[in-house]
C-alpha cells in the first residue's frame, strides 16, 4: 500500500502576511507538513508548530499527522520531529555568519542525528545559505563545498532539481534552499519543483513535493551476474571450458540448459572480473572512511588555523598546521 504525503519548504521572511498566505497555501494545496525557515515569531503560539531554540526553523504538522508525532526536538537553528518511523528537520544558518560557525552548526546537526536511533529514513529541509553547482546555482562557493563534504559523510541524497531559483528578489537569485533525505526516503520521493509563478509574500520561492510512502516492503529486484569481457580473459575461458566440459548429450532439455548455465558461470567467476550493474547510487558515491576521516583531520586543522588568525606570535604553529 502507498500512502501519499504533500510537503511544502519555504524560508517566510519573518514576515506575517507571508505566514497567513503559506497557511491558505496549506489548506487549498492539502499539505501535511510544513518546513519553514525564519517565520513571524508573533505567530509561533500555536500548538501545530514546532520550533528551534532560535525561532529561525520551524515544522508546522497537519491535524492527520498530529497524534501520530511520537518524538520532537530542536537545537540552535534546526528542530525536528518523528512521525512514524520517519525523522524530519527543518534547519536554517545566517549569511551573516563565517564558515567556521557554519562548520560548527553542521557539526551539532550530525551529533544530533547521530544521537537518535532509527535514522535511515530522513527528511532534512532547509536554507543554509550555501550554494553548489550540485542542487543547481550557477557556482560552488565555499559554504556550498562545507555542505557538499557534510551530505556525503552523512550519506544523504540531494532531492532538488532543475536550478530554478528559490530566493529572488529584484537584486538578483540564487539557490540556497535544499531539500536532503536518505536512500530509503529520497526512492520515495517524487515532482520536487520551485513555484516560481506563485506569490507568497516572501523572498524565497514556495517548494513543493511528494512522497508516495510504502508501507509495505517492496521486493528488490533479483540481482544478476555480468562480467568485464577482454582477450587475456577470454583465453582463459578457453582453458576453463576445456577442462570443465563434460556436456550431458542423453539428458533432457532442462538439464542440458542447467548444465551450460552452471558452466558458464563457474567458468567466467574463475576466469573474469564481476561489474557492477546497480543503477542505484548515492550522488556521492565515492565517500569511503578514509576520505571521512581525512574530512575530520582538515576541519580539525581549519580550526587551528583559525584560533592561530592574524597572530604573529604564533607562526610557528601556523606553519606546523600547514604542514600537517
Amino acid at each position: 500500500m502507498v500512502t501519499q504525503q504533500r510537503f511544502l519548504q519555504v524560508n517566510l521572511n519573518r514576515s506575517a502576511m507571508a505566514m497567513a498566505l503559506m497557511r491558505k497555501t496549506r489548506e487549498e494545496k492539502n499539505i501535511d507538513l510544513v518546513l519553514a525557515q525564519e517565520p513571524n515569531i508573533k505567530a509561533l503560539g500555536t500548538s501545530d508548530i514546532y520550533c528551534d531554540t532560535k525561532q529561525d526553523a520551524v515544522i508546522i504538522v497537519c491535524d492527520i499527522f498530529k497524534s501520530n508525532v511520537s518524538e520532537c526536538g530542536k537545537g540552535p537553528g534546526y528542530v525536528w520531529v518523528r512521525i512514524e518511523d520517519t525523522l524530519y528537520y527543518s534547519c536554517y544558518f545566517s549569511p551573516n555568519k563565517s564558515n567556521q560557525q557554519f562548520l560548527c552548526f553542521l557539526d551539532k546537526l550530525q551529533r544530533d542525528i547521530k544521537g537518535k536511533k532509527n535514522t535511515n529514513k530522513m527528511i532534512i529541509s532547509g536554507d543554509l545559505n550555501a550554494k553548489s553547482k550540485t542542487w543547481g546555482a550557477k557556482y560552488t562557493d565555499s559554504r556550498g563545498k562545507i555542505l557538499e563534504e557534510f551530505i556525503a559523510e552523512a550519506g544523504l541524497w540531494i532531492i532538488n532539481v532543475g536550478n530554478r531559483p528559490t530566493f529572488q528578489t529584484e537584486r538578483g537569485s540564487s539557490v540556497i534552499d535544499i531539500t536532503l533525505a536518505t536512500e530509503m526516503v529520497a526512492k520515495e520521493i517524487s515532482n520536487w519543483y520551485v513555484d516560481t509563478d506563485s506569490e507568497n509574500l516572501s523572498n524565497h520561492n514556495n517548494i513543493f513535493y511528494t512522497r508516495n510512502k510504502q508501507t509495505k516492503r517492496i521486493q528488490e529486484p533479483e540481482k544478476t551476474n555480468s562480467w568485464i569481457l577482454n582477450t587475456a580473459g577470454l583465453e582463459k575461458i578457453k582453458k576453463q571450458i576445456a577442462e570443465y566440459w563434460d556436456f550431458p548429450i542423453n539428458a533432457d532439455l532442462n538439464e542440458k540448459v542447467k548444465y551450460l548455465t552452471e558452466t558458464i558461470k563457474e567458468v567466467c567467476n574463475n576466469s573474469l572480473s564481476k561489474t557492477n550493474k546497480s543503477k542505484r547510487r548515492p550522488p556521492v558515491y565515492w565517500w569511503n572512511a578514509e576520505i571521512a576521516e581525512l574530512r575530520r583531520t582538515t576541519i580539525k586543522k581549519r580550526r587551528e588555523m583559525t584560533k592561530i588568525g592574524r597572530d604573529i606570535n604564533n607562526e610557528d604553529r601556523r606553519k606546523q598546521a600547514e604542514v600537517a
